[in-house]
């Protein structure tokens, strides 16, 4: 680690406010005050309580995962920590499974100004959530992490030229006054970005990522195989990022306000999000099954019982157990919805007579959209568009067209509550410039006048 001659000062303080006009759990509470302007080519840790500084320096990168940190990061335990990019990380293990947080230098708290971090465990919710100046950066689901051990830190890093007073942490409420913004329409997002998005470049498929949201504007991203990429586009856009696992992630500009956690982190997971103006909406992202192939179902000429048969051992049996821990999590009626995500399956309103000729003469009545039908969702997209023979709206694949053309992404709402102004397919018009194999959906909709909504 290089340090210069720097002032280096933590204070740590209790706060209390109302985040998002709402009080989250009680849990453990740090929050401290930080003053710096060091250099490292390493990772040292602000407070710990596992031996963070002992583990060696490792790359994350793989399909599944990005950025450099410490071989530290999978023992029992968290750290906050400083990256050598200036910005703050952290990092929570349970000696086979690590979380890393490795934000972008746009989070930077090395350059000689006052910054204020705040960490907040939920350990009923079993989740972290973590404000730097007061903006809510992040929330990680930490379902399957030891929660169990004392949480609070009993490393503090006692370099000479850190000064650490006032420490205070301990049980607290945790709450935040947090800014709605005010608007008329939501614009929604769902977009499977493949392996992080890292497929057209380590850095060039990311920043591609990121400059097709930014396009597209919207207020709300549900993302899959976020694969370690999400700090990096939530801090381009100025989003707060929460990730639900490796693969799912939701991305926002509004106050997150509840977690909704069941079945399978890896695919489902949602939030409720305050909207303003007292209004709030519930967002779930999903990714369901990949298997059976559809594209080799067709091929062999698989008989459409023997089809459905398949079908419901993996993603119809699937979306019946997501509904089934949406229904646990008693979610008040009147809350609005919007579930999107990578089904990937068709759709029984594309599937038709009149399309049968695209599929080798199947008509099929897909279980995962019939389910969401009689749930009582709306597919925005086909409603928006429901010519099936002129409007196909395929979001598999623009990089692979010569395997089975359809649609297996999708952003779906309740029926009730919502209008619906434009949703649009983006990506086929790019074909490898564009960085997943899979299209994005897009959306924009606001919610109906009634008086009834809580």
């Amino acid at each position: 680690m290089r340090v210069p001659l720097i002032s280096l000062i933590i204070i740590y303080t209790l706060v209390s406010g109302v985040f998002a006009q709402k009080t989250i759990r009680e849990g453990l509470l740090i929050s401290f005050d930080i003053k710096t302007k060091v250099e490292v080519d390493t990772f040292p840790y602000l407070i710990a309580n596992k031996d963070w500084n002992a583990g060696k320096i490792i790359s994350l990168e793989s399909n599944s995962n990005f950025g450099e940190t410490l071989t530290s990061g999978t023992r029992l335990g968290w750290a906050l920590f400083l990256q050598p990019n200036g910005a703050l990380g952290w990092n929570i293990g349970n000696e086979k499974r690590r979380l890393d947080y490795l934000p972008t230098a746009k989070r930077k708290i090395n350059d000689g100004k006052w910054h204020t971090i705040e960490v907040f465990y939920d350990l009923e919710g079993r989740s972290m959530w973590l404000w730097l100046d007061k903006v809510h950066l992040t929330t990680y689901n930490l379902r399957g992490m030891n929660m169990d051990v004392s949480m609070l830190a009993n490393q503090i890093n006692k370099n000479p030229t850190f000064k650490i007073r006032k420490l205070r942490m301990g049980d607290q409420h945790k709450s935040k006054e947090q800014v709605f913004r005010d608007q008329e329409h939501l614009r929604i997002a769902n977009w499977n970005i493949w392996h992080g998005g890292r497929h057209n470049g380590r850095e060039e498929g990311v920043r591609q990522v990121i400059g097709h949201l930014r396009t597209q504007k919207p207020d709300i991203i549900c993302m899959q195989e976020t694969y370690g990429s999400g700090p990096i586009i939530a801090d381009s856009l100025g989003f707060t990022f929460y990730s639900i696992s490796s693969n799912l992630s939701i991305m926002t500009h509004f106050p997150i306000q509840e977690l909704y956690q069941g079945y399978d982190d890896f695919r489902f997971g949602g939030v409720k999000l305050g909207i303003g103006q007292g209004k709030e909406v519930a967002v779930f992202d999903i990714w369901i099954n990949s298997s059976p192939s559809s594209n080799q179902h067709l091929k062999d000429q698989v008989p459409l019982g023997v089809m459905l048969g398949e079908e419901m051992k993996t993603r119809g049996r699937e979306i019946l157990q997501i509904h089934k821990a949406i229904k646990e999590l008693g979610i008040h009626p009147d809350l609005p919805r919007i579930m999107a995500g990578d089904f990937n399956s068709g759709s029984h309103l594309d599937w038709t007579q009149r399309t049968a000729e695209r599929h080798k003469g199947f008509v099929v009545p897909w279980p995962v959209s019939r389910t969401m039908y009689r749930e009582g969702y709306v597919d925005v997209w086909r409603t928006m568009n429901p010519d099936e023979v002129l409007q196909t709206g395929y979001t598999w694949s623009p990089r692979f067209k010569n395997t089975l053309q359809y649609r297996i992404d999708y952003i779906y709402t309740d029926a009730l509550y919502w209008n619906y102004v434009t949703s649009e397919i983006v990506g086929y018009e790019l074909g490898k410039e564009w960085p997943s194999d899979h299209a994005m959906v897009t959306a924009t909709i606001n919610l109906k006048k009634m008086d009834n909504q809580p």
